[in-house]
């Protein structure tokens, strides 16, 4: 089907230094003819795990402030612990306490949660990765005639008779279901040719003879690039991701032809052109997230100011996007670019103002900054972002977001300018800059600072905290927030957080039951001061098996293949907490009869239904007896030996169970709760009663744990 072209071009105004560095032109045709089959086993079947067999040392680096010891570790209760939880007044808590953090990390996008299927379709890094000759033909890049100014870089094929073309092996590999997959690409020919077929096919890589289905697309004859477009079907489903996406001759004439932006896309969430896979979406909507920075993160500085993410240049038709070397050793497509990323995060958290949209602002991760005098360029350039995104209709900016698809604005809150810009030392000139400029045009906006080294904090601005360490690391932030002042109008997110190593400091490649308890106690001593502390993001979020990571974890891995998703034992335990923080919520007043550690724990009412959550956490390997004055119906629980985790090979080790629940000797309830265990009790106010609507304390400080 011959379908009209979308826009080749779009008058974006860009900054005068704001070209992407795109790869050296290609000066010749660069050519495989003497082949390169395609591959017969596709996806890479083996996931490296090494576990110390007995962890153990002492503490490693942080990333972040505040310092780790706030709790004393040192001490150690066997209980059993009583919790007397009052159900009157209390702090209002964060309604947008549980977030994600999302960045182009491990192919998490572009191979991930970016539902297109071809690897290096437009071939942006001028590579031909993930692209073979089938049946001898020849191909090669080329830059002769350009699709467009931002893919310069076309495939050359040389087809000299039937069943001669190229394939695609997919991110390591390639799922076939009985779905309807959109095929589009780009092509032109010679004058010359007339009446040219292709076939386009998804075909089993082992048996390359076996199609699970195909179609004939006719190539219009000529020098002009033409957009096509087809439809694949598969009757049923392959049984694994081994396969391939091939374009054949079905024509006995010869024919070269150039191709660009070859697309296969499958369904995506809510139907999106251009969206997302659905069931990684449906993981991160199962944890009930209320929170949503983008689009990062490292990812949003680049190595260079050149290489910098620019907004610009990610918006508009996909014949647009240059693409650009993206910070973790790979080539971005920007295929889910600015409009892309704010829909997503719409679609997970909702329109009422839970996006976080991180903004440049001047340094980039090689250590290069823009200096204090040439700065306003890159002010001016976030302004006419923010335009895009907040602004009219009818505005210049806001004009482009209507050709785009969308009319309103989208109810962007807070913006956070910079990352992690501790690292640098010339956020000193930059923050008010930045700050004092989108203020002034934006005032009613939440504006968060990414360090406190060398500026003050205007009331009104949060600050943004990163943590990666061990699990006693995270134990000793379980405080850390209890002193913070309550009365310089500044509050606090934490948008990274993640324990990445075993005791012994060696790097973990997946969450594991300590690590998550250590996660959960931090989690639990932020929600007890979530009148300041305003959300908690896990981060890296999504990652790729087949890629490189470093051996470190991941709360959710995954591959072409929507069955071998993993959800970690982090996952789990984040689930749990987040699902049970309800959206009006006041944090209580607890004591309890022992000092913390290893036990920690916090209360929150649910202002609406009347109902407690007790959460309580055990980082220690020794069961524990718990209970409280509240009558409590039900308990779930994440539990595990110190080191279980889910893995490829075992991805139900952990998960979230029911915990029985016992009458307590006061009438209330009592559970045991297992070593390296993460519970919520579920209970009734006092006497059952419903509390209605609770004043709020305004001030007030919670009673804390003894002997801290």
């Amino acid at each position: 089907m011959l379908a009209q072209a979308p826009l080749l071009a779009s008058s974006i105004p860009l900054l005068s230094n704001s070209t992407t560095t795109l790869p050296s032109p290609l000066s010749t045709t660069q050519s495989t003819c003497a082949g390169s089959a395609p591959p017969t086993n596709v996806p890479s079947t083996t996931f490296p795990v090494t576990v110390p067999a007995q962890p153990g040392g002492t503490s490693g680096p942080v990333i972040g402030q505040p310092a780790w010891d706030y709790t004393n570790l040192n001490q150690t209760n066997n209980g059993p612990l009583h919790l007397s939880v009052s159900t009157t007044g209390g702090n209002k808590s964060s309604l947008l306490l549980y977030g994600v953090m999302l960045e182009d990390i491990d192919h998490s996008i572009d191979g991930g949660l970016y539902a297109e299927t071809i690897q290096n379709r437009a071939f942006q890094d001028r590579t031909m990765e993930g692209w073979y000759a089938v049946n001898g033909a020849c191909m090669g890049l080329t830059t002769e005639l350009p699709l467009s100014d931002a893919l310069p870089n076309s495939l050359r094929v040389e087809m000299k008779g039937p069943g001669e073309g190229f394939a695609n092996e997919g991110w390591w590999g390639l799922s076939v279901r009985p779905v309807a997959y959109n095929i589009s690409f780009w092509a032109r020919t010679s004058s010359d040719v007339k009446n040219f077929t292709v076939k386009t096919a998804l075909i089993s890589a082992a048996d390359q003879s076996h199609e699970w289905v195909s179609t004939e697309v006719a190539l219009a004859g000529g020098p002009d690039w033409t957009y096509y477009t087809a439809t694949l079907t598969p009757a049923i489903a392959a049984p694994d991701t081994n396969n391939l996406f091939v374009i054949t001759s079905t024509s006995s004439q010869s024919a070269t032809v150039q191709f660009n932006l070859i697309s296969l896309f499958p369904p995506t969430y809510n139907n999106r052109t251009n969206g997302v896979r659905p069931d990684l979406m449906q993981n991160l909507l199962d944890l009930n997230l209320k929170h949503c920075r983008i689009p990062g993160g490292n990812n949003l500085e680049g190595q260079t100011v050149a290489r910098r993410w620019k907004w610009n240049e990610t918006i508009g038709p996909l014949t647009t996007r240059p693409g650009r070397p993206g910070d973790w050793g790979y080539y971005n497509t920007d295929g889910m670019g600015l409009f892309e990323w704010l829909t997503f995060c719409e679609d997970l958290v909702g329109a009422d103002g839970g996006t976080i949209l991180g903004v440049y602002a001047g340094y980039s991760l090689g250590g290069e900054s823009v200096p204090e005098e040439a700065l306003q360029p890159f002010i001016d350039d976030i302004l006419r972002e923010l335009e895009y995104v907040l602004g009219a209709p009818d505005s210049a900016y806001g004009s482009l977001r209507v050709r785009d698809g969308r009319t309103s604005p989208w109810n962007v809150q807070y913006i956070e300018i910079g990352n992690e810009d501790w690292f640098s030392n010339t956020y000193a000139y930059r923050w008010p800059a930045f700050y004092q400029a989108l203020k002034a045009t934006y005032p009613d906006k939440t504006f968060i600072a990414t360090t406190t080294k060398g500026i003050q904090l205007p009331a009104g601005v949060q600050f943004d905290q990163h943590f990666y360490g061990d699990s006693r690391n995270f134990l000793g932030l379980f405080s850390a927030w209890d002193t913070w002042p309550r009365d310089n109008g500044t509050d606090v997110i934490v948008s990274e957080y993640s324990v990445q190593r075993f005791d012994n400091q060696t790097f973990s490649p997946w969450p594991f039951m300590q690590a998550s308890v250590a996660e959960a106690v931090m989690g639990l001593g932020i929600e007890r001061n979530s009148d300041v502390v305003k959300t908690q993001m896990y981060a890296p979020f999504l990652s790729n098996l087949h890629y490189d990571r470093e051996g470190k974890p991941r709360l959710i891995s995954f591959d072409a293949d929507p069955a071998q998703t993993v959800l970690s034992s982090s996952y789990w335990v984040l689930k749990l907490l987040a699902s049970t923080h309800p959206a009006d919520a006041r944090v209580l007043e607890v004591e309890g009869s022992v000092p913390v550690h290893p036990l920690y724990w916090t209360a929150s009412l649910d202002v609406g239904t009347a109902a407690v959550y007790v959460k309580v956490a055990n980082a220690g390997e020794g069961e524990q007896v718990v209970s409280t004055n509240l009558q409590c119906g039900t308990a779930s629980v994440v539990e595990g030996e110190k080191l279980a985790r889910n893995t490829p090979e075992e991805k139900g080790t952990v998960g979230i169970e029911e915990l029985e629940v016992g009458t307590g000797e006061d009438g209330g309830s009592r559970v045991t709760m297992p070593g390296w265990s993460v519970a919520v009790l579920t209970c009734a106010g006092v006497d059952g009663c419903p509390r209605g609507n609770l004043p709020e304390a305004p001030g007030a400080r919670l009673r804390q744990p003894t002997s801290l």
